[in-house]
């Protein structure tokens, strides 16, 4: 399926979120925002957790293709599924900036990857806010993992960024996002922004629900 265009209204991101979050809980000041490199909490969106997820995903199709003995088509539609899963990690990954290791070592997926990949560079395709999008759906926000919950939380408020209108808006929820992406790298927040996080995190958990009409 495709993701919405990035140009129109999100039904899942509500801009006045960003107001929960406090001015004095900041880790960092507006200035200081340009001294910060952008590819770095890009890389953070692209791997992790979410490639490992889908690798071990398309490693367990594969597997129930070859040892499923009660249906061929059963075997079939695991089969394709494995590759397909290879493959859209694969168009997803390209970075015209970075390149990527294949992550499979089975031969069928490795090949799958290798197309999705080369079907991307081809089309000049980079899509890091689809890469933002699969990942949030596909992990889901209610983790007891707290590196987990911050680089959640950092996805979704990069994802604010990019639709919201309001310079200022768009700057503080990137300020906000690279916040997030220290604390998942060990940066301990302060008790209040612990709990404005937890806040934040729990209304996109209720709206996400009431979308998919959990």
């Amino acid at each position: 399926m495709e993701a919405p265009h990035l140009a129109q209204p999100d039904p899942l991101i509500e801009t006045g979120d960003l107001a929960m979050f406090s001015d004095q809980e900041d880790l960092f000041n507006a200035g200081e925002t340009k001294t910060f490199n952008m590819s770095r909490l890009n890389q953070t969106i692209t791997d992790s957790a979410h490639r490992a997820l889908q690798v071990c995903n398309a490693q367990a199709q594969l597997m129930l293709a070859k040892y499923q003995t009660e249906s061929a088509d059963d075997m079939k539609v695991a089969r394709l599924k494995a590759e397909h899963i290879a493959y859209d990690l694969g168009d997803s990954e390209y970075d015209p900036n970075q390149e990527r290791d294949n992550p499979f070592d089975e031969t069928l997926l490795a090949q799958a990857w290798q197309e999705g990949y080369d079907a991307a560079r081809s089309a000049k395709r980079f899509r890091p806010m689809l890469q933002i999008e699969q990942k949030y759906w596909e992990e889901g926000v209610n983790t007891e993992d707290a590196r987990s919950q911050y680089e959640l939380c950092a996805l979704q408020l990069f994802r604010i960024a990019s639709q919201v209108d309001d310079p200022h808006s768009s700057e503080r929820a990137k300020r906000l996002a690279m916040e997030m992406c220290r604390y998942h790298e060990g940066e301990t927040p302060s008790n209040n922004r612990q709990a404005e996080i937890d806040r934040f995190m729990a209304k996109q958990a209720e709206r996400i629900a009431r979308a998919i009409d959990f």
